[in-house]
This record gives C-alpha cells, structure tokens and sequence, in this order.
C-alpha cells in the first residue's frame, strides 16, 4: 500500500508540472495572440507610455575635447525607472552625473578624449508588473551623435615625433570603387565617399590607434584603425602592423565642385602626424 501510495504521488506530482506547463503556455499564446482590432492582450497589460519607445529621446548632446559628454532629453511621465544604461562608441560609458526630474532627464558620461565625435546610445529600463509576474522592462532606446566644437579641435597639434606612415588603397562611392592614379580620384557631383587604406606610427611600431580624414584643412572624420590587414603586416615584415586598416566614410557635404585636398592623419591623444595626402576632383554642377 505504501508502495501504492508514493506511486500515486509520483503521478500527482508530475500532472501537476504538466497541467502548470500547459497553463504557461495558453498564458502566453493570449499574451501574444491578436483581437479583431489588431491589438494583442499584451498591449492592453503593458502601458502605452511603456510600450511607445519613441518617447525616450536624447534632445540635447554636446561633447568636449576631454571626453565630457552631456545629455539632456525626455522620458516618460512613468515614476519606475529602474535603471539607464549609455553606451559610447559600442562600449559601456561611465555616468559621471545623472539627475531625473519628471519625464526629463540630465547626464553627463566620460568617454576616452580627444575624439571629433561621439556616438551615443541609451536604453532606459523600468520594473513593472504584469498579473502576478514583476521584471524589468525596456522602456526605449535612443542614440545622438554629440559633436566636439572645432575651438576645441584645433588644440591638436602636429608633432613629427609622431612617425605616421599611410595609404590610400581605395576611393569608394557606394559599391563602386574609384580610379585612383597618382593620388588623384576624380568624381562627379557631390557623393558619399568612403576611403579605405592602412595607417601606423612607425615610431611607435605599432598601427595607428585613431585616423582622421581632414578635408581642405578642416576634419571631416575621425575613427579608429584596427581592419586586418596581414598584407601590410607581410609587405612591411612586422606583424604588430596587421591591424593597421582603416575605412573611413566622409559625407557628401564636403564636397563641391572643384578640387579639394584630403590628408589622412595618424593620431596620438592630441598629437597628429600626416600619413597620406589625397586630392579629390569633383564635377558637376
């Protein structure tokens, strides 16, 4: 009977795993599942103001030569935010200061200095209870792009200490690659260019860490180096050389017809050596 009765146990206990797990289930198809108005039981559960993500917006960015960062924007008039999280430049950013006031939101981030621009995202988060269940939501996602004043860029300086050594190897326009003939690429009206090469800093032994892309004297675009390229590293018989790659886009802003100069920099913190001189001709009207 004992036997009996452990047995009888056994199956009530796993019926009742069953019946929960089914009962999950038939939870989540309704959660999901579609109302002739097209809304789902989700969307009724989970506040407008929560699921409506364009309410996150980062409304103000500005940026300094030090990696100062400053953000002002709106949220949602909720009062459970849990949390914000900002990412820089694809890495997670270190919140200096952050004050919330109602829907409206200020933060300053420290990010690495000496860079022409940030790009910025933020996720907000926020605990709310669905029936009997509590867990963090994400409430939104927004990015900007916060720009360094050119007063601000013009304290880098030149310095031949910096042995910068670069290339050109393509002149890009969307799919098409450009001819390039004695550092000469000529192009019609006014498109988005892309410039792809290698950079390093032969004192340094080492590729370049950051490259700019200067237009008629003013920096157009500035980003990191690090694309393989294990030609450079062979041709140059050094290996520390590999990720010396660089593709840089310059928008189609800088460019009006005529003949412009380009030069790619090798940058170290606030020093800069010229690597590379380009001269690019554009026609049309």
């Amino acid at each position: 009977m004992r036997g009996g009765g452990v047995e009888g146990r056994e199956v009530s206990r796993a019926f009742l795993v069953a019946s929960a797990g089914l009962a999950v289930a038939i939870f989540a198809i309704a959660l999901t599942s579609r109302v002739p108005d097209g809304a789902s039981l989700l969307d009724r559960v989970v506040p407008p103001a929560l699921s409506d993500r364009r309410s996150f917006a980062i409304e103000r960015a500005s940026a300094d030569d030090d990696g100062t960062i400053r953000l002002a924007g709106r949220l949602p008039g909720v009062r459970s935010v849990a949390r914000m999280w900002w990412y820089v430049d694809g890495a997670r950013a270190a919140v200096a200061r952050e004050r919330y006031d109602g829907n409206r939101f200020d933060v300053v981030l420290i990010a690495p200095p000496h860079r022409d621009r940030y790009t910025v995202f933020g996720y907000a988060w926020v605990e709310h209870r669905i029936v009997t269940m509590r867990d963090a939501l994400l409430l939104g996602a927004a990015h900007r792009v916060a720009t360094v004043p050119p007063a601000a860029l013009a304290a880098q300086r030149s310095d031949p200490s910096v042995a910068a050594r670069a290339s050109v190897d393509q002149v890009r326009t969307g799919p098409v690659v450009r001819a390039l003939e004695n550092g000469v690429v000529e192009l019609h009206e006014s498109p988005q260019v892309t410039l792809v090469g290698w950079a390093l800093d032969e004192r340094a032994h080492a590729a370049a860490p950051r490259v700019e892309a200067v237009v008629d004297g003013r920096i157009a675009v500035a980003g990191p180096a690090g694309n393989d390229r294990p030609d450079v590293a062979a041709a140059l018989h050094d290996p520390r050389y590999r990720r010396s790659g660089y593709s840089i886009e310059l928008p189609s802003t800088a460019w009006t017809p005529g003949a412009h100069d380009v030069e790619i920099r090798v940058l170290q913190g606030a020093r800069y050596g010229i690597g590379a001189h380009l001269t690019v001709r554009v026609s049309g009207p």
